[in-house]
């Protein structure tokens, strides 16, 4: 009786370990699934921002070329 009542209590053990891992999976999942996102949203955001310099350089570009053309014009 002893025998079945240790084997009864490490099962009850390993059943609640069992139970503790799934829920860590779970929360390592949905971890994942959200760093996934962060990193996805990110990387959108970098693409706008470099999507953007180049727009500033294009128009510095053209407002250095006018303000060139301008002190020609004054010499």
């Amino acid at each position: 009786e002893r025998e079945l009542r240790e084997a009864e209590r490490r099962l009850a053990e390993s059943a609640e370990a069992r139970a503790r891992l799934a829920a860590e999976v779970a929360q390592l999942r949905t971890d994942g699934a959200r760093l996934a996102a962060a990193l996805v949203s990110a990387a959108a955001r970098a693409q706008s921002a470099e999507a953007r310099i180049g727009d500033l350089e294009e128009s510095l570009a053209t407002i250095a070329g006018s303000e060139d053309a301008i002190r020609r014009s004054l010499e």
